[in-house]
């Protein structure tokens, strides 16, 4: 064997790395491992980089390959639970990241990733416990902190999940980049006068969901408000609250007095499941945006119209949207009209039951305006579910079998939207059973409120 050969091919991948560049990294290992066949490493790295790439299949042949050869290496069979956490292979992520975890007792990621595993698996006091022996063997590292706060969350253990999700800062990755800025932190007190800064973090679901507490937070601090969140949603925040300003993205230095974040604002004011403000409406539709709406649906009374969103950003979670082919299932419903609420979905040509207005949105406002002229909205968990929950319309939201925290653990209800009903898997990825189970309650619901003709 070569070996300074071998070496200069393996710097040159890893300067390809540093540049995020997986395809040259790949062309330099390739080479490698011809001059080491069998090397596990070598395999190891040809792994993450088809993982970068997003081939993984091909990557995880290749970390296989790499345990095979070696099954001690540890990183491995850490790179090999990631993938499957990716591509929703639960429990497979959860035995390499033990296998990871044994071979690496001083490295905190693998159990920490052990941890997620196990929450998408709905094992939620097994995950608890191997947060708390992470945390006391690594106090000071983030991930198990910023995971015990969604274990806590989901149980309804609001104060102490508050208190670790605070740790998401210390994460120090997207979507958990903390803003640094110039003005003093607010930390709940009366700041009669002064400019505070709400900033929002996350998806545009968060933002609504946490919305609500701005009329508390004026309350509390008597200051001038502006709200930074997302230019789309701005038309529908600004009617959480009369008086507020309404910002896109604000510099650093920006001349307010205090800046806090939306989410934390749970935390600031003491939220449990028993205080939870404004469950009933608290967004309203802009009026020019509901008028013209309307003006489409006039005289439209002769079936129930229900709105519907099946599909959402895979990331963080890959299992919350149903596939296109189940959800026709619920498209054969009689006497329903259905019109999709996403835009960039499409239903099944020729359906005469469907009414696709998508094209018509432009931005949240239209979205909400849309909401506004249907019976009912039936959506997997994303940002429409929040829109029509916060809108005050009623709402059923199909729920994976390991959910979000904010949905808890079990029943039908949420103390988060009053209009709200929750539907939940079964079993894992049992989307099938979730549709027909929709279906049904749905058939009943368009019988109770007497929409059988047309």
């Amino acid at each position: 064997m070569n070996h300074a050969a071998l070496d200069k091919l393996l710097q040159k991948a890893g300067k390809a790395f540093e540049r995020s560049a997986p395809n040259e990294a790949l062309e330099h290992l390739f080479r490698a491992l011809k001059l080491a066949p069998g090397n596990a490493l070598i395999l190891m790295r040809i792994g993450i980089a088809l993982h970068l790439l997003q081939r993984t299949f091909d990557a995880e042949q290749y970390y296989l390959k790499a345990i095979r050869n070696s099954r001690t290496l540890g990183e491995a069979h850490n790179n090999l639970g990631k993938l499957y956490l990716e591509t929703d292979k639960n429990s497979e992520a959860a035995e390499a990241f033990r296998q990871a975890a044994a071979l690496l007792p001083h490295s905190p990621l693998p159990a920490s990733a052990l941890a997620t595993a196990l929450q998408r698996m709905n094992r939620i006091h097994d995950a608890e416990e191997i947060c708390r022996v992470a945390i006391s063997k690594f106090p000071g590292f983030a991930e198990p902190h910023h995971t015990l706060a969604s274990l806590l969350l989901i149980q309804g253990r609001y104060r102490e999940g508050w208190q670790e999700y605070e740790w998401r800062w210390e994460t120090n990755r997207p979507p958990f980049t903390k803003r640094r800025f110039s003005m003093a932190a607010w930390h709940g007190e009366e700041i009669p006068g002064k400019r505070l800064l709400v900033h929002a973090e996350q998806g545009l679901g968060d933002t609504i969901q946490f919305s609500r507490f701005i009329p508390l937070v004026a309350s509390a601090s008597r200051a001038h408000l502006t709200i930074e969140c997302h230019p789309s949603l701005h038309p529908v925040i600004t009617t959480v609250h009369s008086g507020l300003k309404l910002a896109s993205m604000v510099p650093s230095d920006s001349p307010f007095d205090y800046q806090v974040s939306l989410v934390s604002l749970a935390g600031i004011l003491g939220i449990t499941k028993q205080n939870v403000p404004s469950s009933d409406k608290y967004l309203h539709v802009p009026l020019t945006f509901s008028e013209s709406w309307q003006a489409l649906f006039d005289n439209d009374n002769v079936r129930l119209k229900v709105g519907v969103c099946w599909s959402g950003n895979k990331y963080p979670d890959p299992g919350r949207s149903c596939p296109d082919e189940i959800i026709r299932e619920l498209f054969t419903c009689e006497h329903v009209t259905f019109y999709p609420l996403r835009p960039g979905t499409s239903l099944q040509p020729g359906m005469s039951n469907t009414r696709n207005l998508t094209s018509r949105i432009q931005g949240f406002d239209d979205t909400a305006g849309l909401i506004e002229q249907m019976d009912l909205v039936i959506s997997i968990d994303t940002s429409v579910a929040h829109l029509a929950g916060a809108l005050g319309k009623p709402t059923w939201v199909m729920l994976p079998y390991a959910p979000d925290w904010r949905w808890g653990l079990d029943g039908d209800t949420t103390p988060w939207y009053n209009s709200m009903r929750l539907f939940r898997q079964q079993k894992q990825s049992d989307w099938h059973g979730l549709v027909c189970q929709v279906k049904e309650s749905l058939t009943e619901f368009a019988k109770s409120n007497d929409f059988q003709s047309g």
